[in-house]
């Protein structure tokens, strides 16, 4: 069995600026979800999606979890330039109305 390289990218920098790449689903999300648990909710947090060619339930959840979390320690997700597909999807689901979402 081989196995399949990542499809999913995510860099950092040092003011809790992630950038992903690639695509967000069963497969690829739990990466997203470890990274963003090892960064914590110590302060607010940014995830620039422009690069994102898909995202399924399971990314949705993950964003949407890690909302809740920051919220609770009284800090904010932002997310930023949704790219075409996410931002379609973001719409569908109403999330865009719920999530900091900037361009």
């Amino acid at each position: 069995m081989s196995t399949q390289p990542s499809r999913l990218t995510i860099s950092s920098n040092e003011n809790r600026h992630l950038t992903v790449r690639g695509v967000i689903d069963s497969h690829t999300s739990t990466e997203l979800m470890s990274r963003l648990e090892e960064l914590g909710t110590g302060d607010d947090l940014t995830i620039d999606l422009r690069a994102v060619e898909f995202i399924d339930s399971s990314g949705l959840r993950i964003l949407v979890a890690t909302h809740q979390k920051l919220d609770d320690a009284s800090h904010t997700l932002h997310l930023s330039g949704l790219s075409e597909p996410v931002e379609r999807i973001f719409e569908i689901t109403g999330l865009r109305d719920h999530l900091n979402v900037s361009d």
